[in-house]
């Protein structure tokens, strides 16, 4: 009786050492079931290669399996990004505010902010957060109050209206980036999760 041939993910499960410098063949064909659909054009490519090549292992072949890899993972935060950035304009409009207007509220929502700290959350300069205020003042957004504990000091609050604003917008982007989720398994949305937290925690932690 013959064996029953594994599945692709049996087959890399029951070889750990498949890395790209010791088995490139078997890390090209791991490559969609690691990082999902769109690298398995970077595991075509990667097994294409090394169908051509004479040695098993050659050094410029792992390099292009990982700068196919290294590109399609650029290439997918990259779409990600967009698909954020479009669905936050989107909802900004519609509520009648610019992107970097309703990311400004939605930095307030927690709790008031100083001019400095509040530029530096929006990577802005200071003439420029000056404008962004004033206007949000003009429609009764924002206002400008003095710190309690140091009346020189002033600070950005948002009004009653500002908050509704600001919670009415974030919710509104929340349901829509959820939407877009929908597609993904609940372990897929873990999985997702997991990452994002990874890739920004590193991103975020102090360099030594």
């Amino acid at each position: 009786m013959s064996r029953e041939r594994p599945t692709e993910p049996q087959a890399l499960a029951a070889t750990p050492e498949a890395t790209p410098e010791a088995a490139p063949q078997a890390w090209a064909e791991g490559l969609p079931e690691r990082c999902g659909g769109p690298c398995d054009r970077a595991g075509q490519a990667a097994r294409a290669h090394l169908a051509t090549s004479p040695d098993p292992a050659p050094v410029m072949a792992v390099g292009a399996i990982q700068e196919a890899a290294a590109v399609l993972e650029a290439e997918a935060l990259m779409r990600l990004s967009v698909l954020v950035q479009s669905t936050f304009g989107r909802v900004a409009a519609e509520h009648g505010l610019t992107a970097v207007q309703a990311r400004m509220l939605c930095v307030l929502l927690p709790c008031p902010a100083g001019m400095a700290q509040l530029a530096g959350m929006l990577g802005v300069g200071k003439a420029n957060l000056t404008g962004l205020v004033d206007r949000a003042a003009q429609r009764g957004l924002v206002e400008r109050t003095l710190v309690p504990d140091d009346r020189r000091v002033i600070q950005v609050t948002l009004t009653r209206q500002g908050r509704d604003t600001a919670t009415a917008f974030h919710q509104g982007v929340t349901h829509q980036l959820s939407g877009a989720l929908e597609p993904l398994t609940p372990h897929a949305r873990t999985c997702l999760r997991s990452s994002i937290a990874t890739i920004t925690d590193a991103v975020d932690a102090p360099r030594t």
